[in-house]
C-alpha cells in the first residue's frame, strides 16, 4: 500500500486490481468508499499482472507496481510480467469519487 498526501493505494494480488480511496491518517479511518480499478487484461479477459504486491505514487496519475515472480501452479500468460516493475496511469476522472472506470491503463 502507499499513501499520496490523504490518498490510499491498495493492490490485490487475488483480484488483480488496485483500491484508491482516502484515509484520514489521524482518525485512522477511511473517509471514502474509494474506487477498484482492475489492471489491464488479456484479448480474452485473463489476467495477466498476477502478482502485483508492491505499490508507489509517482503522482496524482500514476501508480509504480512491482510484480514477484510467478508461481509454478499459475499459467503461463503470468510469466510474462512477473519480476518486473510497472507503471500505470489511472482512468481520466479517477478522483471523483464514485466514479470508476474498468481499468487502468499500461504506460509502456
Amino acid at each position: 500500500m502507499a499513501f499520496r498526501g490523504e490518498r490510499l493505494a491498495i493492490t490485490s494480488q487475488e483480484d488483480s486490481e488496485v483500491w484508491i480511496g482516502d484515509f484520514d491518517k489521524d482518525k485512522l479511518e477511511f473517509t471514502s468508499k474509494g474506487a477498484h480499478y482492475h489492471f489491464p487484461r488479456s484479448d480474452y479477459c485473463e489476467q495477466i499482472y498476477c502478482n502485483v504486491e508492491g505499490v508507489e505514487w509517482i503522482d496524482d496519475d500514476r501508480l509504480m507496481l512491482a510484480s514477484d515472480r510467478a508461481k509454478a501452479d499459475q499459467p503461463y500468460i503470468c510469466t510474462a510480467r512477473d519480476q518486473s516493475v510497472h507503471i500505470m496511469v489511472l482512468p481520466h476522472g479517477h478522483r471523483k469519487v464514485g466514479h470508476a472506470p474498468a481499468a487502468a491503463k499500461a504506460e509502456l
